[in-house]
């Protein structure tokens, strides 16, 4: 006969074993991957025909081809629920629909159509370019940018209604090489983001959206006075923090904004976010008639903001040596808490960790009630 003590236990370690295995239910799910060929009027697609993925009238990824192909040099990842119908357009033209699974395997489908529509997707709202990344190549570059309100990054998690406009640059990285991208977008403060390559990664496009106000990724408010609030993505779920390194963020700030405000220079830094809004050592470099310049060294990309804190807390040109190296060390194990974090996010599914603990569980519940049975007999 189980006395009270052995059921307590028993049930202590099914509550535990329950709560563990429910906690690794909310592991984001996987994107459905597509690639495939493209042609338009019985022709390989031109070489930037946009291809675009939509689901419930909203557009969630877009790519541009390369020799009539769209999905090789980087992933066409779509994100949203199993079961979602897709709607995929070649130039603004429909090509094709597909239902949304998620099991993580590519997807060979290819899209042909008899001609492609230059404001096909005026009736719907567009997020321009919607994947991610960073590189080097100045022979290899492609950029497009967009603005005004309903913009949107879709795939990345950001509201539609937050994106002001945005700004995208393609560069092909390679290992050992800075990869460097120039921004000029007239709503777009973000001048430059640059890093070194440690892999040869191709192809890799660097993403800026504008907001309108804090990120819908974070919840709360970056420090100070905000002048502009950005998400930032590089890369995409084929390139992470491990195939780059040392990366920078350049941007400017209007002096007509400063005087306003009563700001000087020396208040101006750039914040991160990473489980709370994180002050990145930032730099003045330069200035001219309009505009202050700086830039930041940063541990990873994603929401932002360019913001005042205490004059004291911004670093000069003339930054010291030591100043620099304590940086650099909390940079590194910054990134490497942060691409350990990542790793365990991607998986989709419960790994096999916590079902090995659970049964561990479920085995020490199960011997200590054999064991006080047997005492008691």
């Amino acid at each position: 006969m189980i006395n009270k003590r052995t059921l307590i236990l028993l049930c202590t370690c099914m509550l535990l074993a329950v709560s563990m295995a429910a906690a690794d239910d909310t592991t984001p799910s996987l994107p459905e991957t597509f690639y495939g060929t493209v042609t338009v009027a019985g022709e390989s697609a031109t070489d930037g025909t946009v291809v675009s993925a939509w689901i419930d009238g909203n557009e969630v990824f877009s790519q541009e081809t390369i020799d009539g192909k769209y999905g090789y040099s980087e992933g066409f990842n779509v994100y949203g629920d199993e079961g979602d119908t897709i709607t995929f357009k070649v130039g603004g033209t429909e090509a094709a629909t597909n239902s949304l699974g998620q099991d993580g395997e590519p997807t060979d489908l290819d899209f042909s159509v008899d001609s492609v529509s230059d404001d096909g997707d005026d009736s719907e709202e567009s997020t321009g370019d919607s994947s991610s990344g960073g590189g080097s190549s100045d022979s290899d570059t492609s950029s497009s940018s967009s603005s005004g309100g309903g913009g949107g990054g879709g795939s990345t998690g950001e509201e539609y209604e937050n994106i002001a406009s945005t700004d995208a640059q393609t560069r092909t990285v390679t290992a050992g090489a800075t990869a460097s991208y120039e921004f000029d977008g007239e709503d777009n403060d973000v001048t430059f983001v640059q890093f070194r390559g440690t892999t040869n990664s191709g192809q890799i496009k660097v993403l800026i959206e504008v907001l309108k106000d804090t990120s819908a990724l974070v919840d709360e408010d970056a420090p100070g006075d905000v002048y502009q609030n950005v998400n930032i993505w590089v890369g995409n779920a084929a390139f992470d923090d491990d195939n780059m390194e040392d990366p920078v963020v350049g941007f400017r700030v209007s002096k007509d904004w400063m005087s306003d405000n009563g700001v000087d220079p020396a208040s101006i830094a750039l914040f991160h976010h990473d489980d709370g809004w994180e002050q990145l050592e930032t730099t003045q470099t330069d200035e001219d008639g309009d505009y202050f310049y700086f830039e930041a060294e940063t541990t990873r990309f994603s929401p932002f903001a360019i913001s005042t804190v205490e004059s004291s807390a911004i670093q000069t040109q003339d930054t010291t040596g030591d100043t620099q190296a304590d940086n650099t060390d909390e940079s590194t194990d910054a990134q490497q808490e942060d691409s350990t974090g990542s790793d365990d996010d991607s998986t989709g599914v419960p790994s096999m960790s916590i079902i090995g603990i659970i049964g561990l569980i479920a085995l020490v519940g199960i011997g200590a009630a054999y064991s006080m049975k047997k005492k008691n007999s």
